[in-house]
């Protein structure tokens, strides 16, 4: 404890003054600040930053003074807010249970969650009353209907469907070449270069690519784990064209933009280039197959999700997924879902597609809503 303190402080980005903001941004992680200034312009506000990245030194020497070092993070997360004194607080990190109970502490706050991504069983039961406290927030903005409905069960606030608000901040763009990308969501703790249920799609991607001399792209989540990735399935004789990946914002929507059709095994990505617009193809594999499956494929700790989740539920195949590894059915929908024209097959499956993810351009409704709280 004492060690991950004094690594912090090392590390830590100091700042020594603090001004007042009528907004802050709870976990300033990743490309969060980026975000919010791209939506709300100029508004300015103020970081919470909760992973050490950033202290103020002002308050910490502050929060230490009056409550030494016990609760430290705690007290100091909470002399930080009571200084800056906002009237909104807004975290994209709405898996942090700890941010659905801050509203218990400050009444008058404005508290605002936006849903970062989709959500297993796993995330979706931590959201489960378990101290006789329900989780509560003043609004949170979701991706559809399906989530507003599972997310109500447990949470207590008043949800706005939006879709995705990164998705909403990329413009819709069409193309109709015969170019495939597969998106991986391979991670970078997981022990295999590439994970089982995505090395057995690969193989029928690739195989199908090669027979019909279509180019077929990866893009990965994580360029560090590029070069085994990539050796692994060379070595495996997968193939594929080009191997992508990038930290930049938006850089994964605007690759994907560029390709005829997206391929995905249940991505929040591929869910989010379905709000922009583009054909996507769902190959859900290991999502309805048994615990011993997951466990001997390195999967313990968390279910691959069936295709529409949590809607959809028994709804194995469609016009464009399935849950199980079917090469016939599989290369049929390829062969079907790229002759068809991109404005025709989004036409087709709308009502499907926004049951699946909203789109608000430009983030209008959460825009809108700001800007009412601030005028009270």
């Amino acid at each position: 404890m004492i060690l991950k303190f004094c690594n912090i402080l090392i590390y830590s980005k100091w700042k020594m003054f603090l001004k007042k903001s009528d907004i802050l941004l709870y976990d300033g992680e990743g490309n969060h600040y980026k975000k919010l200034s791209k939506t709300l312009k100029s508004v300015n506000f103020s970081t919470l930053y909760i992973r050490g990245e950033e202290l103020n030194f002002y308050i910490l020497f502050k929060t230490i003074f009056f409550y030494g070092f016990k609760n430290l993070k705690k007290n100091y997360k909470y002399q930080l807010i009571k200084s800056v004194n906002p009237k909104i607080i807004i975290t994209f990190i709405d898996t942090n249970i700890g941010f659905f109970n801050l509203k218990y502490d400050f009444p008058k706050i404005v508290f605002i969650a936006i849903q970062s991504g989709i959500k297993g069983k796993e995330i979706l039961d931590n959201y489960k009353n378990k101290k006789n406290k329900k989780p509560i927030v003043d609004y949170y903005f979701v991706y559809s209907k399906f989530y507003k409905e599972e997310l109500k069960k447990n949470i207590s606030a008043k949800f706005i469907i939006i879709g995705s608000f990164n998705a909403n901040l990329v413009k819709i763009k069409h193309t109709n070449n015969k170019k495939l990308i597969f998106i991986s969501k391979q991670a970078k703790n997981i022990i295999q270069p590439v994970p089982k249920q995505e090395y057995e799609i690969l193989k029928i991607l690739g195989n199908f690519s090669k027979i019909n001399n279509i180019k077929l792209d990866i893009v990965l989540k994580h360029k560090e784990i590029k070069t085994p990735y990539q050796n692994f399935l060379t070595n495996n004789k997968i193939f594929f064209s080009n191997i992508k990946s990038s930290s930049v914002l938006n850089s994964s929507y605007k690759f994907c933009r560029n390709y005829n059709l997206i391929i995905n095994s249940g991505s929040t990505l591929g869910y989010e280039m379905l709000s922009l617009k583009k054909k996507v193809f769902f190959i859900c594999y290991g999502s309805i197959e048994s615990n011993r499956w997951h466990y001997k494929n390195h999967y313990p700790n968390f279910r691959i999700l069936r295709f529409g989740h949590p809607g959809f539920k028994g709804q194995n195949k469609g016009p464009f997924w399935t849950n199980s590894l079917d090469k016939k059915y599989i290369n049929r929908l390829l062969i079907k879902n790229i002759k068809i024209n991109t404005l025709s097959w989004c036409n087709r499956y709308k009502k499907l597609t926004n049951t699946l993810i909203s789109r608000d351009e430009n983030n209008k409704k959460f825009l809108q809503t700001i800007k009412t709280i601030l005028k009270k």
